[in-house]
């Protein structure tokens, strides 16, 4: 609101500049002008776009992390470091979104520093509250809303932008609220009293829900003036912010200011759930919690999700007084061990429930804890007594940081932990084979190495065949990348016998996968086939489905399967490593469906997946070619991946520009497609496009981001773009909106 010329002139620099950052006091509305950008590069231009929110983030190392599972790269090496990352990007056209940069300024500034220098093609805009104070960067200042004229005549109908935001916040504190002759000059006395930043309007907005607007101008008119002098190291433009979020807590009951310190040891959002199991006790009953966070989400001290996602959250400049309460009244400690206990349930829930039908599920819950993960990590790893949760947890997510694009990030918790040289030998084994099975999927099987010895040596008993299997799958792998063929084999299967004699163990399915791809593809066919045949008739069983679409690939791939029925095969895998949005699975899933392309003469279809394929293996930078079989002198099955690409050279070069959504399009023939997966938009509603009412149909029925990004074919991401450009086109703020405004035009 009232942002347009900053976002034209903004938008104007990114596309001139390399790096720009937003720069302004906190609360000025960097990040939602920053969140409108990423939203109209979306619809205006090709090139990628990676939002990464450091307010998740405290260690400097995890930016690169987050910077590396945004652009989904599995290459060995260490993200934390900025020449990784620059390694990696160099050939990708990407724009870099890092919002809240002020408190890892140093961390943020070296690697945008790289990736300018190397990374020719990669662009950067950051949001701080001061420049990065690098030489590519150019600052654009986002200034306060503006505020009414002084002496002019005072406008209704066409308010300054600061009292039209007042009045568009105040309607949803008192309905029917509308700017009026009698009530404009209070107004404008509360957006002049708060400097015209945002945040402080949208709280004292907020407050017309206990105070009339004539009180409420005369209270925040004399508040900054009586508070300011508590806040002499902050920007003059920030008095006002620190003031009205002083003045907010003056405002709060007892129990409301202890529960908003409690909730400010949350990291990227909790919901009511974690609410009650983290700030419940010692003055605040279970059954309070409810009561209490309707009254914060009142008074705007807690923020309700507009996204489907029941979740709640605190802007960041609200999280951190609590964070400062919680420090002064010496109840950090304390509240952040019911945080860590609270993760280290997740984990432990996961790992139980993972092999069954609620995958999808638990990756939407883990995406959206990611933050608080990381916090709990950090925690667990400052004191000696929590070492171990920090071992264990690590193991726990394993399937976690594999399938939903973690890899580095889980190796680096594995090896922090390990470092910490705390832990019993059975979790400390689990770690190094968690951190192993990373380096493995990265392609280091040096390092991979160095964890089995490490495994080793905890001496685990031998009968606990579910750590001894865990680590034999692992060691195996090492063996075949070394040329050890025979050894690998052998214990590879050993691995498989250990694990068939744990009663049920979330181990096994990935366990006869990797077994099984690797018995298969090294000869021992029918050995092979009949694990992957095990490890899908158990997904089958269990409602699994990550594991079976690995699985159903590599059975796709077998020159003993009938052309009909690997190409049913392949393409289940890939509907179903689509819907859990796994780019490593899809890959593998696209070069099945080449492979039969050639098996059954197209080999112009083969060269157009074959591009598919390989882009998204280079996105990765996971070359195909690191699969031990695939490295093999004389592994012919696969020789036309070089064939194909020289007889029909424009079609691989289509695959290799396509996305990953058009590469699913293209691999499963949408065309033929159950009509359940993509529904038919016989009219379009304006304003909107044909794919905005699409997916605002999909939201009209519920569903989310990840299942409306499953159900069209497209990146969650892309989904999530659609929704902001529909809320933006039709001046919602909520999806609730959307879904009503949707039934209304369908009719």
């Amino acid at each position: 609101m009232g942002r347009e010329v900053d976002l034209a002139a903004a938008a104007a620099l990114l596309r001139e500049s390399r790096v720009v950052t937003l720069t302004g006091p906190g609360g000025v509305g960097k990040t939602r002008i920053a969140e409108q950008l990423v939203s109209q590069l979306a619809e205006d231009e090709d090139a990628e776009l990676l939002l990464i929110r450091l307010e998740e983030i405290s260690d400097p190392t995890l930016i690169g992390h987050a910077v590396a599972a945004a652009a989904g790269l599995q290459a060995p090496g260490d993200p934390g470091d900025p020449e990784y990352l620059v390694a990696h990007l160099k050939r990708r056209r990407l724009t870099v979104v890092l919002d809240n940069c002020e408190h890892l300024i140093d961390g943020v500034a070296a690697l945008v520093a790289a990736l300018v220098v190397g990374c020719p093609e990669v662009r950067v805009l950051g949001t701080s509250q001061m420049p990065l104070g690098i030489g590519a960067e150019v600052l654009f200042q986002v200034e306060p809303l503006t505020l009414p004229a002084a002496g002019t005549e005072r406008e209704i109908d066409h308010p300054a932008p600061a009292v039209a935001m007042f009045a568009d916040r105040a309607r949803s504190a008192v309905a029917g609220f509308t700017l009026t002759p009698e009530n404009v000059e209070a107004v404008e006395a509360v957006v002049r009293s708060v400097d015209g930043l945002p945040l402080a309007i949208q709280l004292a907005a907020a407050r017309l829900r206990v105070l009339p607007l004539d009180a409420l101008a005369q209270r925040l008119t004399e508040a900054p003036a009586d508070l300011a002098h508590e806040f002499r190291d902050a920007p003059p433009r920030h008095h006002s912010l620190e003031a009205s979020i002083r003045w907010i807590e003056d405002l709060c009951s007892p129990a409301e200011r202890t529960l908003w310190e409690r909730l400010s040891v949350f990291v990227g959002g909790f919901d009511l759930g974690d609410a009650e199991r983290v700030c419940s006790g010692t003055g605040i009953a279970h059954e309070e919690v409810l009561g209490l966070l309707a009254g914060l989400v009142d008074k705007s001290v807690v923020q309700f999700a507009t996204d489907g996602s029941d979740r709640y959250r605190m802007l960041e400049s609200v999280r951190h007084v609590g964070r400062e309460r919680l420090v002064e009244h010496g109840s950090l400690g304390a509240v952040r061990d019911r945080h860590l206990q609270w993760v280290e349930n997740i984990a432990a829930d996961f790992l139980a429930t993972w092999i069954g039908p609620e995958q999808l599920r638990w990756l939407q819950r883990l995406d959206a804890e990611v933050g608080n993960v990381r916090a709990a990590f950090e925690h667990a790893l400052e004191q000696p007594d929590t070492v171990p949760v920090a071992l264990r947890m690590a193991a726990q997510l394993k399937h976690f940081w594999a399938i939903g694009g973690h890899v580095g990030e889980g190796r680096y918790w594995a090896d922090r932990a390990l470092a910490a040289g705390e832990g019993s030998s059975r979790d400390r084994a689990m770690a190094a084979q968690t951190s192993g099975l990373m380096a493995m999927q990265q392609g280091d099987p040096a390092h991979a190495r160095a964890m089995v010895d490490l495994a080793r040596s905890c001496d685990v008993d031998e009968a606990d065949h579910l750590v001894q299997g865990a680590v034999d799958l692992v060691e195996g792998q090492v063996l075949l990348w070394e040329g050890s063929t025979s050894d690998g084999l052998d214990t590879l299967r050993e691995s498989v016998r250990r694990l068939d004699l744990v009663p049920f163990s979330n181990e096994l399915a990935g366990t006869l996968v990797h077994v099984g791809a690797h018995l298969a593809e090294f000869e021992a066919r029918a050995e092979g086939r009949a694990l992957l045949e095990r490890a899908v008739e158990l997904g089958e069983r269990t409602g699994e489905r990550a594991l079976r679409g690995h699985a159903l690939a590599w059975l796709a791939m077998q020159p003993s399967v009938d052309p009909a029925e690997a190409e049913r095969f392949a393409l289940t895998a890939l509907r179903l490593s689509w819907g859990l949005q796994d780019p490593r699975a899809i890959g593998i899933q696209i070069l099945a469906l080449a492979q039969l392309a050639h098996r059954t003469g197209n080999e112009q279809r083969c060269a157009l997946l074959l591009g598919a394929a390989a882009r998204q293996f280079r996105r990765a930078d996971l070359g195909f070619e690191r699969f031990p079989a695939v490295r093999r002198d004389g592994f012919e099955r696969f020789a036309f991946r070089k064939t194909a690409p020289r007889e029909h050279p424009q079609a691989y070069e289509r695959g290799l520009s396509l996305s990953l959504e058009e590469a699913v399009e293209v691999a499963l023939d949408l065309s033929a497609a159950p009509a359940e997966l993509v529904p038919e938009v016989t009219d379009v509603l304006e304003p909107l496009t044909r794919r905005e009412t699409e997916v605002a149909r999909l939201v009209a029925t519920g569903l989310g981001n990840r299942e409306i990004a499953g159900r069209l074919f497209i990146s969650e991401r892309t989904a999530q773009g659609h929704v902001q450009n529909a809320l933006r086109k039709l001046d919602f703020g909520s999806r609730a909106q959307i879904a009503t405004w949707v039934v209304r035009q369908d009719g």
